[in-house]
């Protein structure tokens, strides 16, 4: 909570002083660090969109995932500037507290976008065996590329990520939900 509070405060020049009186007091981060901070300082600093991203939430401490959700769920009553995007995978506590809070989903289908990551690899790979952003992928058979496409397609079941390392990163078959 505290680093989405931070960000926050980095999109503007000014901060409450409110906030900054949890400073000056030497109060913890904790303190400062709830849904009811967030929301207050998103409404004082009169954005007009709010963007928050939470990928593998199923991955959270299933004794922390109660907190998470309760946060998406209030702030989405709160701030009608806020859009909130988590990833998960069809795990029944969170499938449940969704469904309980009425929250749109949306779930991805490996064999929906199957087809869009073979292009994707395959272009990559391409793209690795001629040598681009000074990498080179050592490869001369054709049929051994045939097989790494075929392969890291079936295995990204559904979802493929591209990383800022350049590194192909196959998360678990994940549901995607889309709030707001």
């Amino acid at each position: 909570m505290a680093a989405l509070i931070k960000q926050l405060c980095r999109k503007r020049d000014t901060i409450p002083p409110w906030l900054l009186k949890f400073k000056y007091d030497s109060l913890s981060t904790s303190t400062a660090s709830k849904q009811e901070s967030f929301i207050k300082l998103a409404e004082d600093l009169e954005f007009k969109e709010v963007f928050v991203v939470i990928d593998a939430l199923d991955e959270c401490p299933m004794h922390e995932r109660h907190h998470i959700i309760c946060f998406v769920t209030e702030v989405m009553k709160a701030l009608r500037c806020a859009k909130i995007f988590v990833t998960s995978r069809r795990v029944s506590d969170i499938v449940r507290a969704f469904m309980e809070s009425s929250t749109p989903t949306i779930q991805i289908k490996a064999e929906n976008v199957a087809a869009d990551i073979k292009s994707f690899v395959h272009n990559e790979v391409k793209k690795l065996r001629k040598g681009y952003y000074g990498k080179k992928l050592q490869l001369t058979s054709d049929v051994l590329e045939a097989r790494i496409v075929q392969t890291l397609t079936e295995k990204a079941e559904g979802m493929l990520v591209m990383t800022s390392t350049n590194k192909l990163v196959r998360p678990a078959n994940r549901e995607v939900g889309s709030f707001g």
